[in-house]
């Protein structure tokens, strides 16, 4: 009988295990295009084309990629190493889409708390300022997965971000 509950608990221990150290895909949903870390560059070009967005080169870039969405010019770039998907980011606020910056930052951090990965956050204030612009960028970075709030300010030219973000981004690698 106690071998039998030996043999048991050990089943459940590793079963227990192994279900914890199986890894999380960090997914990001654009649309109706959904992408994962470590997806084929084939795949996430495919996806994103079914998905009505327009592809398009970053100059410079040869591992980038800037996807556009045509009703609203929403841009959406995302960039490999070795054909897999590294990085990948959507735009939460969209002038003329009924929410202003505040909800749509609202809404990005209820997306962040629905996916669980809220531990171990940092947030990480970068304002950047020179002679003709301004910009304060605040991130709020949960493991592979960030959001990116924004303000930028150009004479009197005023525009905000609020960006969902997976992987890192490494440009000029």
């Amino acid at each position: 009988m106690r071998h039998h509950m030996r043999i048991i608990i050990l089943t459940v221990l590793c079963c227990l295990c192994t279900a914890q150290s199986a890894p999380r895909k960090v997914t990001l949903e654009v649309g109706s295009a959904t992408v994962w870390l470590g997806m084929s560059r084939q795949e996430v070009v495919s996806r994103y084309s079914s998905a009505g967005f327009k592809q398009l080169p970053v100059a410079g870039e040869k591992d980038a990629i800037l996807f556009v969405e045509q009703s609203q010019f929403v841009t959406h770039l995302t960039h490999f190493k070795n054909d897999r998907l590294t990085f990948a980011d959507r735009e939460w606020y969209v002038p003329n889409s009924g929410l202003d910056a505040f909800q749509s930052t609202l809404a990005a951090l209820g997306s962040l708390a629905d996916t669980n990965q809220l531990s171990n956050c940092t947030i990480i204030h970068q304002p950047i300022t020179n002679p003709d612009a301004q910009t304060n960028r605040i991130f709020i970075v949960c493991g592979e997965r960030s959001l990116l709030l924004s303000e930028m300010r150009t004479g009197k030219i005023v525009g905000y971000g609020v960006n969902d973000r997976i992987g890192d981004l490494s440009l000029g690698d």
